[in-house]
């Protein structure tokens, strides 16, 4: 038998999967971590996400540190229906210098919009006491203090059966955070951990949409060595025939295996998996470099499109899905791509019909 501790996990990548997480479920993420916050929004009047201002504000060459940030415009219940700005903050590793970093981009973003910022601090580390909250700076009888909210997720160690109980998404991707911390180079309990929160999810009456919708948070953050990947599948699978609940299988034969297994392999693993859960941009142009590199041209088109159908079906249901003819006749992995990536930023089905329409090929015999 194969010692646990010599089977070791694929490289954690945090970042990409909080930060989609946070894009897809904002107001849950308020109300998880700053719940006084969330309750003082008007979220009828919507929410804006301004982080491209935020990236030309500080563009990628400062900022070449492993954190995930946000800049979100909200409308306050107050008479005046004030907006704010509130700048989320998420840390998976130990950083110099990060309150002075969070100083200047409260003072620059206070500089440019005229208006209140507020700043939420996640740290994600495994440092026990590393919590900076508090910048402080003093020359000749001139100081500046800056205090920020600041939350540890391994604190909520102590707290897993309140995460248990709660039906606020962020308590299944704390504890999928954690589990990762917890199963790094160990395979086999990772794949243990794994398993038991996608059975949890499946015990507590989730629906299928969002059982699947979790599962790919999950998925990226407890990551499996290439052995394991089968086998967990497989235990699924098996699972889900005995509750008849195929809630998440029937995902995996959609797009994330399915792609794998038609000659993505190491390509389009990291490349469709992250496009799929990051916002479908890094790791889509790795996986198309890294699929140009091995030649697996047929395999990155069909990879591409098993990821649209799921990427369609997660967001538009039926409606969708029924794209998927016109997608089938598309061979050009570049406007596959184009497609792929339309597909967040669309409000309708028709957004992203227009994206290949006027470059739609008449039908091959095959496709017929």
């Amino acid at each position: 038998m194969m010692d646990e501790t010599l089977l070791p996990t694929p490289p954690d990548d945090f970042d990409n999967a909080w930060k989609e997480a946070l894009e897809t479920f904002f107001p849950e993420f308020l109300a998880f971590f700053l719940p006084e916050a969330a309750a003082a929004v008007n979220w009828d009047n919507g929410y804006t996400f301004l982080n491209t201002e935020l990236r030309q504000m500080f563009p990628e060459s400062e900022i070449k540190r492993r954190h995930v940030d946000v800049l979100v415009q909200l409308t306050l219940k107050t008479g005046d229906a004030l907006q704010v700005l509130t700048h989320v903050e998420v840390q998976s590793q130990s950083e110099d210098g990060f309150e002075e970093r969070i100083a200047e981009y409260q003072f620059r973003l206070r500089a440019r919009y005229k208006r209140n910022v507020a700043v939420l601090v996640v740290l994600g580390d495994d440092r026990p006491n590393w919590r900076p909250d508090t910048y402080t700076s003093e020359l000749w009888g001139t100081k500046i203090t800056l205090t920020y909210p600041v939350v540890k997720l391994l604190d909520y160690r102590e707290r897993i059966d309140e995460l248990r109980r709660s039906r606020n998404p962020f308590a299944v991707i704390v504890r999928a955070h954690l589990a990762t911390l917890e199963t790094r180079h160990n395979g086999q309990q990772r794949k243990r951990s794994k398993f038991a929160l996608v059975r949890e999810l499946y015990e507590q009456g989730y629906t299928s949409q969002q059982v699947s919708q979790l599962f790919l948070f999950i998925d990226w953050l407890l990551k499996l060595p290439a052995e394991l990947e089968q086998p967990f599948w497989d235990e699924l699978h098996a699972y889900e025939e005995e509750t008849k609940m195929p809630y998440i299988t029937s995902v995996e034969r959609l797009g994330i295996q399915k792609g794998l297994q038609q000659g993505l392999e190491q390509g389009l693993q990291q490349g469709l998996e992250q496009g799929l859960q990051q916002g479908l941009e890094q790791g889509l142009q790795q996986g198309r470099e890294e699929g140009r590199e091995e030649g697996r041209e047929e395999g990155r088109v069909q990879g591409l499109r098993d990821g649209i159908q799921l990427a369609l079906d997660l967001k538009f249901g039926a409606a969708g899905v029924a794209l998927m003819p016109d997608i089938a006749r598309i061979h050009d992995p570049d406007l596959l791509a184009a497609v792929l990536a339309a597909i967040k930023p669309a409000a309708t089905p028709a957004q992203v019909q227009s994206v290949y329409r006027s470059q739609l090929p008449p039908p091959r015999p095959a496709d017929e």
